[in-house]
């Protein structure tokens, strides 16, 4: 029963990617084909419609800049408060000690996931390659 279910749940869904394909395809017929309206590209008009702005641009990267460097600035800092509440943890094995390091740990989590958008390729630490001899 499960397969017969799976199977007409697979030709459904390929029956409707086909679809959904083939009407991305066609255009609405309302744009005319001869001359140069029909090889403008969408970015061509927003060219033609936002002009280019340096003054802009520069404020713009300057602000990505900062708000990079405080998500960064705040992911170190809080790694430091966790690596300082383990070395506690490891000085002496308190309750109260591994309380703090799992506060410190749960902490440190949110300014270090702001970062992961700053991200432009995958990194060791993003690697789905568990049978690498590289780690444990």
């Amino acid at each position: 029963m499960q397969q017969i279910l799976f199977q007409k749940l697979l030709t459904f869904s390929a029956a409707s990617a086909i679809a959904i394909l083939l009407s991305a395809c066609g255009g609405d017929g309302s744009a005319e084909k001869d001359g140069d309206d029909a090889n403008r590209s969408i970015e061509d008009e927003l060219a033609s419609e936002i002009p280019f702005n340096l003054q802009n641009a520069q404020k713009l990267l300057k602000t990505n800049a900062d708000i990079a460097y405080a998500a960064y600035s705040d992911s170190v800092d809080t790694a430091v408060d966790l690596k300082n509440a383990i070395t506690a943890f490891e000085g002496d094995r308190s309750q109260d000690n591994l309380d703090a390091a799992k506060r410190a740990w749960l902490v440190a989590r949110e300014p270090y996931g702001q970062t992961e958008v700053y991200r432009f390729r995958l990194s060791p630490i993003d690697s789905t390659d568990y049978q690498s001899e590289d780690g444990p």
